[in-house]
């Protein structure tokens, strides 16, 4: 049966440098307040599994794809994670729970200098893609060039980096211009540490390669429909294959409709489905959480959904405009009555398991714009009106009840779900969208892509610089108490401004027949490198 504790990871870390480095790793979250919204009922990220695992079987694992499936390229998006992971594996694995190191995945060690410039990671040796060639050293500064010069969504985690050097084949030597600890943490947590083949690309070339990525991870594509289906089996070349029973997995897209999953599992056309809190019906969660043929895990509760607008265009381009949505939104409404329990209110742009936030009660102890029907009915009688458009690829209870909410100080909010949502943001063509910021770390600097001035998501329409030189501050600490107390500052202004406009916190959850053995949550996504299926 595999071993579900973690492999032990070789590290060496000066011991004044191991409190900083624990930092990005975060810390349990406080208590909730007995006045409003609790926690999402706690559940573990895994869930011991019974009998011995066994060798053989396929699953299907249902949900929502995008077409563009490499992380090196421009157009990936997290929701693409979950169908990529097995395909690259990742450099580490996120800490077992708060305060905790970080464990082995392709690589197996890492080094700080004193000071934080350096970061030295040790590959397991021998390490082949799975079209043979070989995952060294070179290969994995490749990858690291690359999400840099595309200018992709991990980009944003190499911000210090000044370079990266193969210093012997299973050897790379990072160095930074201030110290910091983000890069190991986004090594972990995100899709960074995923490793693309450099031969496969130059062969397949982009397109191709964008809708079937050839890694180093414990299963490889042998048939993809971009963004409909992806068909994969077991690679025999991955480095730990002895303990990868599932022969294959496919991911099939079954649309946007929970409900509509729910029925696929009890049909057992899929056997395991991710499902975001935020965009999920309670009623359908309640389903799930009650029904003893499934088993349903979650992880920690980073995520948040937000309501980014484009201040470059009408009406939002008007500050008394976005003052008056976030007056006029009743976010503990939303997480008690609406998502019933299964949310938290997000007043700032952080779950409250983040490291820097002691709870979402002092996100909105942070926040200056708190609801007051009186305060947004003022501000749109000023403006004389308000009504806009809403963009997003999938519907939600949560924006039903925002509409309803936004009318009583008299804004006309529509909603259009649309499949060319991605296009229609990065080409700035919106008013306003409603979707997620997706991190997966506990640490508030895993996701700074909404606000990044260089990054493509940027399109959702502002810029301050001000906010901007703060997000770097940030990043370029190992101080725990500065970070905080930055992060706080910079979740005011955001606030303040209704640049970013958080509504609810929710963690990622994923629900599975009980014949599916020993699939766990990690990085916010499911891992089913070590299920099996039971007789």
């Amino acid at each position: 049966m595999p071993n579900r504790t973690r492999r032990a990871l070789t590290v060496a870390v000066p011991m004044a440098a191991a409190a900083a480095l624990l930092l990005t790793a975060g810390c349990s979250s406080g208590s909730q307040s007995a006045q409003g919204p609790s926690s999402p009922s706690s559940a573990p990220a895994s869930v011991a599994a019974s009998g011995s695992p066994v060798a053989g079987g396929k699953i299907t694992v249902g949900g929502l794809a995008t077409q563009a499936l490499d992380p090196g390229q421009s157009t990936f998006s997290s929701q693409s994670r979950p169908w990529v992971l097995p395909v690259f594996s990742s450099l580490f694995s996120p800490p077992a729970k708060a305060g905790a190191d970080y464990g082995p995945g392709l690589a197996t060690g890492y080094k700080y200098s004193a000071d934080h410039k350096t970061l030295t990671i040790t590959l397991r040796p021998g390490l082949k893609f799975s079209d043979g060639t070989p995952l060294d050293a070179a290969a994995v500064v490749w990858n690291f060039n690359r999400y840099v010069t595309n200018h992709t969504r991990e980009a944003q985690y190499f911000v210090y980096v000044t370079s990266e050097k193969a210093t012997n084949p299973t050897t790379v030597t990072v160095t930074f211009s201030k110290p910091q600890t983000l890069l190991l943490d986004a090594l972990s947590d995100s899709s960074s540490g995923f490793m693309a083949s450099p031969t496969a690309l130059q062969k397949m070339g982009a397109n191709a390669f964008d809708a079937a990525p050839v890694g180093a991870g414990p299963f490889k594509i042998t048939t993809a429909d971009p963004g409909q289906q992806l068909v994969m089996v077991k690679n025999d070349l991955y480095w730990d294959a002895k303990d990868v029973y599932l022969a294959g997995i496919t991911w099939q897209n079954t649309g946007p409709d929970p409900q509509a999953w729910l029925t696929d599992l009890q049909a057992n056309s899929i056997q395991s489905v991710p499902m975001f809190g935020a965009f999920t019906p309670p009623a359908v969660l309640s389903a799930f959480k009650s029904n003893s043929s499934f088993t349903m895990i979650q992880g920690q509760s980073t995520n948040v959904s937000i309501l980014p607008v484009n201040t470059y265009k009408a009406p939002f381009n008007n500050v008394k405009a976005r003052q008056a949505i976030n007056y006029c939104m009743d976010r503990q409404s939303l997480a008690t009555n609406v998502m019933q329990g299964f949310a938290t209110p997000a007043y700032v742009l952080s779950g409250p398991n983040s490291q820097a936030l002691t709870g979402w009660q002092q996100g909105q102890s942070l926040n200056p714009l708190t609801y007051s029907v009186a305060k947004g009915t003022a501000l749109v009688k000023e403006l004389g009106g308000l009504s806009f458009t809403i963009s997003t690829n999938e519907s939600s209870p949560v924006l039903t009840a925002l509409q309803q909410q936004w009318a009583q100080c008299g804004i006309k909010a529509s909603v259009s779900i649309t499949d060319n949502y991605l296009s229609l943001v990065q080409d700035g063509n919106y008013q306003a969208a409603y979707t997620a910021n997706v991190n997966a770390s506990l640490n508030p600097a895993g996701s700074t892509n909404y606000l990044d001035p260089n990054a493509i998501n940027n399109k959702f329409g502002w810029k301050d610089d001000a906010i901007w030189s703060l997000v770097l501050q940030a990043k370029g600490t190992t101080d725990v108490t500065q970070s905080t107390a930055l992060w706080h500052k910079i979740w005011s202004q955001l606030a303040q401004n209704g640049f970013v406009n958080p509504i609810i916190s929710s963690p990622e959850y994923v629900v599975s027949t009980n014949k599916l053995q020993g699939a766990v949550v990690e990085s916010g996504v499911p891992d089913y490198t070590h299920a099996w299926l039971s007789s």
